[in-house]
């Protein structure tokens, strides 16, 4: 990249904001002969300064660079079609993808290394199998204990951005993968289990590499495509184990589960009651007949049939909240502390005010001595 395409993109941004040089120069945190120098070429632009007038100009750093995105592999699950293209799902998913293009162009982290080999013989029952096996054992779940905390996991473990936004009763969620991150946004919702089980799916798009443009289904629990059938299949043995039903089945006093047995199982796994019905039907541990009466639960007698309506009320208050990508914000911390960003781009993710959250870190004792310091030079 010839670093005149460089400096005519800056310029161009100062005056598509509206700006004297010197104001937007003082927004981007350089002094006007440093602006003045690197647009006449007697300055290299460093990676800080082009990070600081992309987020002032409202650009991705790629398109200063003259870079051109590439598409990503993203794939939604719907409630129905309409609208699902504008989902706020998906718009989530371009903006957490555009921190994290820009936060690498100026500081590498220190991304989860986690082995996943996805099957590609066998069909796809075979492969969604092998690979929720896979990341059961990476998420320490071979024992078949639950992780309720799905997200968190997800982020540790893989390095994939999750987050929960308002986007619309036309949007179970979304995955979205580049060369630079892999992202899941899920809807807020009332059904937690539902949401649950999206997320689940999600990430069993994400592990298996599916290559695809946006997909959207009109149910995400009845899927067409065999790469949706693939992702359904990985998130069934994913959040409901073969090894944690067969040994919960030994202690059922009748040979298949009787209702509080059922109702504690939905509590404890987080799922909805029509899944561990069919789960349990398929893994040969309920007779047709019995997964016909257990599909007539809903999570809300589950809960009360268990005693456990405080924690249903508090999982669903959790899946009706938005949540930040907290993986992401912690990596802009880090490079804020390393002195390769300022703290405004962490504050624009979460959406405050970037002062009040200087307060909060020097009330903290947090806060770096290198912010504003020029890093390496950027090579164009």
């Amino acid at each position: 990249m010839q670093a005149s395409v460089v400096t005519e993109r800056v310029r161009h941004v100062i005056e598509e904001s509206g700006l004297a040089h010197g104001e937007f120069a003082a927004r981007a945190g350089l002094d006007s002969s440093k602006m003045s120098k690197s647009l006449s070429g007697t300055r290299r632009f460093t990676s800080l300064d082009l990070a600081n007038i992309a987020e002032v100009g409202g650009v991705s750093v790629d398109y200063l660079l003259g870079v051109q995105s590439p598409e990503p592999a993203l794939a939604a699950r719907a409630a129905s079609k309409a609208e699902a293209v504008q989902s706020g799902a998906i718009e989530e998913a371009r903006r957490i993808a555009k921190f994290r293009h820009d936060l690498d162009f100026v500081f590498q982290r220190q991304r989860p290394v986690a082995e996943i080999r996805p099957t590609r013989g066998g069909g796809y029952i075979k492969q969604g199998e092998a690979l929720a096996e896979q990341a059961a054992n990476l998420m320490s779940r071979a024992d078949g204990q639950t992780v309720m905390d799905l997200e968190s996991d997800i982020e540790r473990v893989f390095g994939f951005d999750v987050a929960r936004v308002p986007a619309g009763r036309d949007c179970d969620g979304v995955a979205w993968r580049d060369e630079h991150c892999a992202v899941i946004v899920v809807s807020t919702t009332d059904s937690a289990t539902r949401q649950r089980f999206t997320m689940a799916h999600e990430l069993g798009h994400l592990l298996a590499e599916d290559d695809q443009a946006l997909h959207i289904d009109q149910d995400v629990m009845h899927a067409a495509d065999k790469t949706e059938k693939r992702a359904n299949v990985f998130a069934a043995n994913f959040l409901m184990p073969a090894s944690r039903l067969r040994r919960e089945s030994k202690g059922w006093n009748s040979g298949e589960a009787s209702d509080l047995d059922f109702a504690h199982l939905v509590m404890d796994l987080g799922v909805s009651p029509s899944a561990l019905s069919w789960r349990l039907f398929n893994l040969g541990l309920a007779s047709d007949f019995r997964r016909r009466q257990l599909a007539t639960f809903n999570t809300a007698r589950c809960a009360s049939l268990a005693k456990r309506t405080k924690e249903l009320a508090k999982w669903t208050k959790e899946s009706q909240t938005r949540r930040p990508p907290f993986g992401l914000a912690a990596d802009l911390l880090v490079a804020y502390d390393h002195g390769a960003i300022t703290l405004r781009p962490f504050a624009n993710l979460l959406e405050v005010d970037v002062d009040d959250v200087r307060s909060l870190l020097e009330q903290g004792g947090g806060g770096n001595t290198n912010a504003g310091k020029d890093d390496q030079d950027f090579e164009p």
